[in-house]
């Protein structure tokens, strides 16, 4: 992106708002979806395509909006895809800005949020600059959490447990829950762990949930259940060597697949695990979400063909994944600043 936003100069605050789709999606969109958005959104905004699964709004923003409006705001947007496409998109919204060098930290922000999309629901609005949880979402992400830990314990994945716990640590400490409802879910993971291990010794486990109950602080509950867990792992499971190599199934399968409909989830069943602990996991690898990946490799082969061949641009664009052409023509210009045709013939020049 090429900032301050033209269209959105001169605005005093702005907000990033992600519409994020779990399926391919922005790339089959009407070409009038930009004009018909204002619908939803009525005051001045641009739209960034990233990839099929993504696209990115930029909002002219106002102090007094409260935090009721703005989920407001995004339950109409996820109506009006719906009714208006058919398709379910969760919308990830974004803290008020000022400075147009604090967007980068705000798609930071939304981008961490994002790596949790899988604990909700489809169709869901999430507030990247505070705590969005209600208390009967975080029962129901809580629960899935548990039966993860079990499943991945029962496997001996450790590794896998072990961020799962983190991530699950976290949403609860950002959801403002009490500490006793916090030290209860931990006291059911040392209890999957007990029901996991294959020598049941009560008195471990007795001094497992003492431990816990005992602690003062979130951040010594953090380490306490860390440390039962590393007590508990047989050596020599879950290594790094391990992850890097499905990472790098996964880059191979990019490689060799790219013109296919990839997405996190079909890859995450192919590779036997988690989508939300492939989308932390990829991205610890390799710098980058998985999505942003994925598109950028397909950029890059589009380069590739518009200087090696002569074949045609809109080919180009299904040879490359696209069959809709107007969105692979505005997702390479937010890429590299020029349509493919303007790259090409500037190329030539």
């Amino acid at each position: 992106m090429s900032l301050p936003i033209a269209s959105l100069d001169g605005y005093s605050y702005l907000r990033l708002m992600m519409l994020d789709s779990r399926s391919r999606f922005f790339d089959l969109l009407d070409h009038d979806f930009e004009r018909r958005i204002t619908e939803i959104i009525h005051g001045g905004f641009d739209v960034v395509h990233l990839n099929e699964f993504q696209s990115l709004l930029v909002v002219e923003a106002f102090t007094e909006e409260t935090k009721d409006q703005l989920i407001t705001l995004g339950q109409n947007l996820i109506r009006w895809f719906r009714e208006t496409y058919g398709g379910d998109v969760s919308v990830v919204i974004g803290g008020l800005v000022d400075d147009i060098k604090q967007l980068y930290n705000q798609f930071q922000a939304i981008e961490t949020m994002l790596e949790n999309k899988f604990f909700y629901d489809e169709g869901t609005v999430l507030l990247a600059h505070h705590a969005s949880f209600g208390t009967s979402e975080v029962t129901v992400a809580v629960d899935k959490a548990l039966n993860e830990l079990r499943h991945h314990l029962s496997r001996s994945r450790y590794d896998i447990v072990k961020l799962r716990f983190q991530q699950l640590f976290n949403e609860l400490q950002n959801s403002e829950q009490s500490v006793i409802y916090i030290k209860y879910t931990c006291t059911e993971i040392a209890k999957a762990l007990f029901d996991a291990s294959v020598k049941k010794n009560a008195g471990s486990f007795k001094h497992h949930l003492e431990k816990i109950y005992r602690t003062t602080k979130l951040s010594d509950l953090r380490r306490v259940v860390l440390s039962i867990l590393e007590e508990n792992e047989p050596a020599g499971t879950g290594s790094s060597e391990s992850m890097r190599k499905v990472i790098d199934n996964v880059v191979q399968i990019i490689k060799h697949e790219y013109k296919a409909d990839l997405s996190l989830e079909s890859l995450a069943e192919r590779v036997y695990l988690s989508p939300s602990y492939l989308s932390h996991l990829f991205k610890k690898e390799m710098g980058v979400s998985f999505n942003k990946y994925l598109t950028l490799y397909r950029m890059e082969k589009t380069k590739e063909l518009l200087l090696k061949t002569n074949r045609k641009i809109i080919d180009i664009g299904k040879e490359v994944g696209y069959s809709n052409f107007p969105y692979f023509s505005a997702l390479f210009k937010n890429h590299y600043g020029k349509t493919p045709s303007q790259f090409r013939e500037e190329a030539a020049q």
